[in-house]
């Protein structure tokens, strides 16, 4: 049994996530299998970036989901068994959660802009079967960057981080 630690220093994209297990060794087909199972498709491909080599994870969809209860629903549907699928469960729930505290209503009634794609969805849980199939004991992470700035959004021009 192992440890992991992430440290995104520049950011934490859920592509970048999965695709760092992916270079850890993670199977996969394992990770494809859970993407596809919920409606998306993935291209895993190496690539060279100033003469450093590393894996690059791209889902592939032009579908969304709305609320919480088909989130939950795609994924209930999904490959994904035991940690995997409570780990998933756990990250839609965070989402969630912070969705129907900028809103203002009931974390049911929170509905998806942004993190609605569909491929979003797809990798929450390509990385939570990643890191069920790496069988560490632990994962801790250092802080998430989170940049500064201005980024626009389906609620307009919003600060970073918001």
């Amino acid at each position: 049994m192992y440890a992991l630690l992430f440290d995104p220093s520049a950011g934490a994209a859920g592509d970048m996530i999965m695709a760092s297990l992916l270079d850890l060794g993670a199977d996969p087909a394992v990770v494809r299998q859970a993407v596809e199972s919920v409606g998306c498709r993935l291209e895993v491909t190496r690539e060279e970036r100033s003469h450093i080599m590393a894996t690059r994870a791209k889902v592939i969809s032009d579908r969304r989901y709305r609320s919480l209860d088909e989130a939950v629903s795609i994924l209930q549907g999904s490959s994904l068994e035991g940690k995997a699928l409570e780990n998933a469960f756990g990250s839609l729930n965070i989402l969630a959660e912070a969705e129907s505290r900028v809103h203002g209503v009931a974390k049911a009634e929170a509905r998806f802009h942004e993190i609605g794609a569909l491929d979003a969805l797809a990798d929450i849980a390509g990385s939570c079967a990643a890191l069920q199939n790496l069988t560490a004991e632990r994962v801790f992470s250092r802080p998430v960057s989170v940049g500064g700035g201005y980024v626009q959004s389906a609620h307009g021009l919003l600060s970073v981080p918001g």
